[in-house]
């Protein structure tokens, strides 16, 4: 009897030192962009073989810059492999930066090719007076239809 208890004992102990050390990790996981409160990048099949890409930004507060940096389409070719064949940035496309906000909602159509797959790549910016921070990501997998 003795045993059973000192184990029942032991493991709630082990439970309740492992949940001490998992909060602080989560917490951390939260709060893990100084700049970026939210951000959703996605590519939409809409139709005509145009994929649509929305980007919503919204920053922890006011902003000098915050958008995409860059976005890059990339087409699954008849080998199965993926190429990139088409690049917007912020230089050539301005549209993709706002100044002076937190938000920023960006939207371009690139015309593929009917039953090919695509998907984006993207950078996110947000900048303001002590620095600034890009998010890299991308979007899963669309066939044009």
């Amino acid at each position: 009897m003795k045993k059973t208890i000192r184990r029942i004992l032991n493991i709630a102990i082990s439970c309740a030192l492992l949940l001490v050390v998992m909060v602080p990790m989560v917490s951390a996981a939260v709060q893990a962009s100084d700049f970026f409160a939210f951000t959703d990048v996605v590519a939409i099949p809409t139709g005509s073989s145009n994929i649509t890409v929305e980007a919503e930004i919204n920053a922890k507060y006011i902003m000098q810059e915050v958008g995409v940096k860059s976005i890059t389409i990339y087409e699954q070719q008849p080998g199965g492999n993926y190429l990139s064949v088409k690049s917007y940035t912020s230089d050539n496309t301005p549209s993709l930066i706002t100044q002076n906000s937190a938000f920023s909602y960006s939207s371009l159509v690139y015309k593929g090719i009917s039953g090919r797959n695509y998907y984006v790549s993207y950078v996110l910016y947000a900048k303001d007076s002590s620095g600034s921070e890009k998010l890299y990501g991308s979007t899963g997998v669309v066939t044009a239809k």
